[in-house]
């Protein structure tokens, strides 16, 4: 697995890329495990958080399904194309805490946070 150094996107974002790449060239097959997270770091000189946000990408958007004290395992059923969630501003994850998408009532209006702080409507 190759890395573009020229991308500008996150580096965990280029991880789960080049892994779901993998995945439709048939290079991992569904069922397969993944390295560990330590593992992938290691390899791939990065900080083993950086590995752990990519396989949390990739179990979100369907490419992966993770096993409590087993691994994190290609899904037997991948996406044809990623599922993106939605992004509202340029971080996904800012030193402030936001998460990078909206949490809205079903109803369109600001939802309540579990701590009970308003979410902005962006």
């Amino acid at each position: 697995m190759s890395l573009d150094e020229a991308d500008t996107e996150p580096l965990a974002r280029r991880i789960a890329r080049a892994i779901a790449a993998e995945v439709r060239r048939g290079r991992l097959r569904p069922g397969a495990r993944l390295p560990g997270s330590r593992t992938l770091a290691r390899q791939l000189h990065v900080h083993r958080n950086t590995v752990i946000a990519a396989y949390e990408q990739l179990a979100a958007e369907g490419w992966t399904e993770p096993q409590r004290a087993r691994g994190t395992f290609i899904a037997h059923s991948v996406p044809r194309t990623p599922q993106r969630l939605r992004r509202t501003g340029p971080n996904p994850v800012s030193s402030a805490g936001s998460a990078g998408f909206e949490v809205r009532a079903a109803d369109g209006r600001n939802a309540e946070t579990p701590r009970g702080r308003r979410c902005s409507s962006g």
